[in-house]
């Protein structure tokens, strides 16, 4: 056999630009459009999520409140979609007490609510669902034991041309509260995780609206009570069966006290956050899917030209494709309990084509086999 040194180099030629793009996409820096990301990658703070009433000079109260909360996007592997969303740390509190005559007993985390939106339809129409973190109020008593008062520390104010800007504080306290009683929340409304049907190329929005309440307990009887936007470290979770790209949107709003009419009236009036989550599958996967039924339909056009192949031949391509045509979904599919999606219509396409692939050849073979002419048995005569 001639070898033929044009196909073998154009097919190294294309393996050198594959572990290319690969590479891109594993360590580019740059938004690509195709990033494959490990777990616990992406990591959002909130510069803007100060008390900043009690950051001035004299002030008692809490003034920053750290949460990590693990963002959790719905299982490709179940038909029933649901967005997770949970501390995974201890909540950090910053308890500020810059006065002479009065010192904090007591503070409490008494509210950490959630609530979610989804898009808005095209009459103007969303679905919202609120969920508390907390089953009760999380307090803690100050023990001058374990509890000590630090005279200065330095805090983010924000981050400027990637160069990180800083502020003092003076006279506070930090004190972690158990993660451990907190309830993580769970959205299973289709309205705000969206269908499976449309996978690869399904896609949603969600916003999530965030408020922390505090409350501190003086020497003197007294309460100190804020809303608080607080300070989140936003770990994302989209490997394995969770085949998300995600980008999120962090701001800090302030609710104002008329706000009967909106969604929000489960939050006090007062500071809160927004984030606004978007979720969309990788490019890789939505360019998978119709290269690979680009590529069976051109197979599966092949075997109507086959009628000159031996039935054997035949039968083998022909089982070939039809496991071929299944297997594109154990390729893209992250699991059977997915449900009915876009790749099992196109399955069902290319066993239609198949099934007319098959009868076009069968036409052809007993078209060619009708005009063939029977051989002429006839012997010649022989002149004596």
């Amino acid at each position: 056999m001639k070898f033929e040194a044009g196909p073998f180099l154009l097919i190294i030629l294309i393996s050198i630009v594959l572990c290319a793009c690969f590479g891109l996409a594993i360590f580019s820096p740059l938004d690509l459009g195709i990033a494959i990301k490990p777990p616990d990658t992406d990591e959002q703070a909130n510069l803007d999520a100060y008390n900043h009433e009690a950051l001035q000079e004299g002030a008692i109260g809490i003034f920053e409140v750290d949460l990590t909360l693990a963002v959790l996007p719905p299982s490709s592997s179940q038909e029933e979609r649901s967005l997770i969303i949970e501390p995974v740390q201890d909540i950090w509190v910053y308890v500020r007490d810059d006065s002479d005559t009065l010192d904090v007993e007591e503070f409490c985390i008494d509210y950490l609510d959630l609530i979610a939106q989804g898009e808005t339809d095209a009459d103007g129409f969303f679905t919202y669902e609120y969920h508390s973190f907390l089953p009760e109020s999380l307090c803690h008593t100050m023990d001058p034991d374990k509890d000590f008062l630090r005279e200065s520390g330095s805090f983010i104010s924000d981050i400027v041309d990637g160069e990180t800007q800083t502020f003092e504080i003076n006279n506070y306290y930090v004190v972690s509260l158990p993660r451990e009683k907190t309830n993580p929340y769970v959205g299973a409304f289709p309205e705000i995780v969206g269908q499976n049907f449309w996978f690869p190329y399904d896609n949603f929005v969600t916003n999530i609206y965030i408020q922390v309440s505090t409350s501190v307990r003086l020497s003197d009887g007294t309460w100190v009570i804020a809303e608080i936007p607080a300070y989140y470290d936003w770990r994302l979770r989209p490997s394995g069966s969770r085949a998300w790209e995600i980008k999120m949107q962090n701001t800090a709003e302030i609710l104002p006290e008329d706000n009967d009419d909106s969604f929000l009236n489960f939050f006090f009036a007062g500071p809160y956050q927004k984030v606004e989550l978007k979720f969309q599958r990788p490019l890789l996967f939505k360019i998978s899917f119709p290269m690979l039924m680009i590529a069976m339909v051109v197979l599966i056009a092949f075997v109507p030209m086959m009628k000159n192949a031996p039935v054997e031949d035949i039968l083998a391509v022909m089982a070939g494709l039809l496991f071929a045509t299944f297997a594109i979904r154990s390729i893209l599919s992250p699991g059977s309990e997915i449900g009915q999606t876009l790749i099992d219509i196109g399955i069902i396409g290319l066993n239609i084509l198949q099934i007319a692939a098959a009868g076009l050849l069968f036409f052809r073979i007993l078209r060619k086999r009708r005009g063939q002419k029977p051989a002429d048995t006839t012997m010649p005569s022989v002149k004596s």
